[in-house]
């Protein structure tokens, strides 16, 4: 009879332990696929997220078969954009963000994933206005610089892409990131 109850105590012990570990198991596992808020995602072992203003975010693929450049998604509908058939930015080699607007440089207009066949200008200046649904490309330093003026941006402060993430990968910090100190 007291082996039986051991038994009975050890039974119980273990199933106890095995629903903890369910659990735990389940509990890691959904939390591993819910999103990081987007001023603090980095990106995974494929990919590296930079954070510029929501919803903008430069991605860098990682591995072999991509280039591993900087590219920008867009986001305002082509018909309502300045932009005409652009739906992201290639090639990224400098970005500032300043005043809540995204500035991009890109020496390679012509890698540029569009809509369709169409006779699509060449763009190296991009200017984006989230909060005004503003996405805009120039073809000349000096229309980029001629605009942002308007804008009260005497001079774009410029950052490498790569340099920009890998302080945000250290310290989940930049400059434009609200609430970050």
């Amino acid at each position: 009879m007291k082996n039986l109850k051991k038994i009975s105590i050890w039974i119980f012990i273990l199933g106890c332990i095995a629903v903890c570990f369910c659990t735990l198991l389940v509990s890691w596992t959904y939390l591993s696929f819910i999103p990081a808020p987007f001023y603090e995602d980095i990106g995974w072992v494929d990919a590296n997220y930079l954070p510029l203003i929501e919803p903008y975010r430069a991605i860098k693929l990682l591995g072999e078969e991509y280039t591993n450049d900087w590219k920008i998604s867009l986001y305002v509908p082509p018909e309502e954009k300045e932009l005409d058939y652009y739906l992201s930015i290639q090639n990224i080699q400098k970005i500032s963000v300043q005043k809540n607007i995204i500035m991009i440089y890109s020496p390679d207009s012509l890698n540029v994933n569009t809509t369709g066949n169409f006779d699509i200008p060449e763009y190296y200046w991009f200017v984006i206005i989230p909060n005004q649904n503003i996405e805009i490309g120039f073809k000349t330093e000096e229309e980029f610089l001629k605009y942002i003026h308007t804008l009260n941006i005497k001079e774009p402060l410029w950052i490498n892409p790569d340099v920009a993430y890998e302080e945000f990968a250290r310290t989940k910090c930049l400059d434009w990131i609200p609430n970050c100190k």
